[in-house]
């Protein structure tokens, strides 16, 4: 178990890093060792480590370890073959500090030594005027510490940070990510690339359920119905457009059950009446003269009888 590591981890993880690859290298480190930086082999397909991770499914946790690998907080130590687990290393997350810098004004060997380590680092980086009125710099630039009053603000995240935070949402919902799975693999049961489940997914199964009323157990149905439809299954291929297209699947299946079923008062149904070959049909006329002969006979001894 890495302590070290995890405070680490907790102290220095870049900034660039989402709450959601933090978290996943909070749990990498929580696992490595503290002298070697190794992750325990497969972390990706441990089931303790991706319930720690939150993710699920075995592709979101691949996604975030390349993320991590590519911002350069992780590194491959061996890729995972056939009968070996992949190995990977948490890269030093702390900086270090730099040769001490003597002052410039001192003399060399004059006995005379400079402010304290700890007082040098706590020394504040703004420049002002040690005697005199408060001078201003004309021109600050916001958060260049020029200004001795200044407070850096934090940095708000642009647009697209925002954008992208919300596309790495977790699954928060069970019903949710039922249906989106159950829609992803009847998708790629039909031979179809297996869809990727986004933000956008989870939205609208969570309107599709909370808004528009529908059961978990009702889009299922919805599901299995269009995707064995050779003409459906090619139009609903995603979360969204079986929102949008819901109630027309609803009304085609009604329609599709309306025909199979009897009608009332309609009595069993009969099997379709088949045409009689030439064969069939002079047997049939020879069959009703005999019977006509019959009974003509059978008539005649009658009268006779009389």
């Amino acid at each position: 178990m890495g302590i070290r590591l995890f405070v680490e981890v907790l102290d220095h993880a870049p900034d660039a890093l989402t709450w959601r690859e933090r978290h996943v290298l909070s749990v990498l480190a929580e696992t490595a060792r503290d002298d070697t930086r190794k992750c325990w082999p497969g972390v990706e397909d441990d089931p303790a480590i991706a319930h720690r991770m939150r993710l699920p499914a075995r592709s979101s946790r691949y996604e975030v370890l390349q993320a991590l690998r590519s911002k350069g907080v992780l590194e491959t130590v061996s890729a995972g073959r056939r009968g070996n687990r992949a190995v990977y290393r948490i890269v030093e997350l702390s900086t270090e500090q730099g040769p001490e810098t003597s002052d410039p004004n001192s003399e060399k060997g004059s006995g005379v030594s400079g402010p304290k380590e700890s007082e040098r680092v706590r020394e504040p980086r703004t420049q002002s005027t040690p005697q005199g009125p408060e001078t201003s710099d004309p021109k600050p630039e916001k958060g260049s510490g020029n200004h001795v009053n200044r407070v850096r603000e934090p940095r708000t995240p642009t647009p697209q940070e925002t954008l992208k935070e919300e596309k790495e949402l977790p699954p928060a919902r069970a019903d949710v990510e039922q249906v989106c799975q159950h829609l992803a693999d009847r998708v790629a049961d039909n031979g179809s690339k297996r869809p990727t489940i986004t933000a956008k997914w989870r939205t609208q199964a969570r309107l599709l359920i909370d808004e528009d009323g529908r059961t978990v157990d009702q889009i299922l149905r919805a599901i299995d119905w269009c995707q064995d439809s050779t003409f459906w299954r090619s139009n609903v291929m995603s979360m969204p457009k079986l929102r949008e297209k819901y109630d027309v699947l609803r009304l085609k299946a009604m329609e599709e059950r309306e025909r199979a079923a009897p009608r009332p008062g309609a009595g069993p149904s009969q099997p379709p009446s088949r045409r009689l070959t030439p064969a069939e049909v002079l047997a049939q006329a020879a069959a009703e003269l005999d019977e006509r002969d019959r009974l003509a006979t059978a008539h005649a001894r009658q009268e006779g009888a009389h």
